[in-house]
């Protein structure tokens, strides 16, 4: 949660900024056409200029909103991990591309946690599985929704520090790529815009996982339901 509030400083420090610029830009422009002694033309040079200003601004702005939403749909989604939440012993874990569940036997009354990652490796759907596997019950089910073109892939990208524990990040050297988890829409733009607005998918179909998934699975007693597309 104090990611989240330090994003919130970030975005109204942004917003100030903003504001103020376009004060200003509307404040200059109110004088110069009070000022006689200034040609048409210039005064409308300059009022090109103030109104870029102004568009780049909004711009901007409303980018890092957008930016600000990504990041707090992930945070979110962790929040069941957090520890003043008691989320325990759930049927479920959905782990990876958005899915529509009930195509895949998850039922409204089953209990679940879901954590939507479109784009993930299957080493980060590992990492993340590693990480939040406690919160099933006992012989509790794990599902992953995988690209097809992710399997075997080791790719970690910025967006995904975000589900990491710091430690995890300093375990895989990613300090330098979490620094720009706060911008992880100017530097993962796809990945970001379907973490938002990205629909449901369907037509994945089950295959057997091997070696970590499987290996660590069957040694806790967890049920492992893999599906690819």
């Amino acid at each position: 949660m104090s990611r989240i509030l330090k994003y919130k400083k970030l975005i109204i420090l942004i917003t100030i900024i903003v504001m103020a610029e376009v004060l200003i830009c509307i404040l200059l422009w109110l004088m110069l056409a009070k000022v006689g002694v200034v040609s048409a033309s210039l005064k409308s040079t300059i009022g090109n200029m103030i109104g870029i200003v102004v568009v780049i601004d909004v711009l901007l702005f409303l980018l890092f909103l957008f930016d600000y939403m990504v990041y707090r749909r992930i945070v979110m989604q962790m929040s069941p991990f957090w520890p003043s939440r008691k989320v325990r012993n759930v049927d479920y874990l959905v782990i990876g591309e958005n899915c529509d569940l009930e195509k895949y036997g998850i039922k409204r009354t089953d209990s679940y946690v879901q954590l939507t990652n479109p784009g993930l490796s299957e080493l980060m759907a590992f990492e993340m599985v590693r990480r939040t596997h406690s919160i099933l019950k006992e012989s509790g089910t794990i599902i992953v929704f995988l690209n097809r073109k992710k399997i075997k892939s080791k790719k970690i990208g910025v967006i995904d520090t975000i589900f990491l524990y710091d430690y995890t990040i300093k375990e895989y050297g990613l300090d330098r790529k979490s620094r720009f988890r706060l911008l992880v829409l100017f530097v993962e733009p796809i990945r970001s815009i379907k973490t938002l607005v990205g629909g449901k998918k369907t037509g994945y179909e089950q295959i057997d996982a091997d070696g970590e998934f499987k290996d660590f699975c069957e040694d806790r007693g967890i049920k492992l339901r893999f599906y690819v597309k």
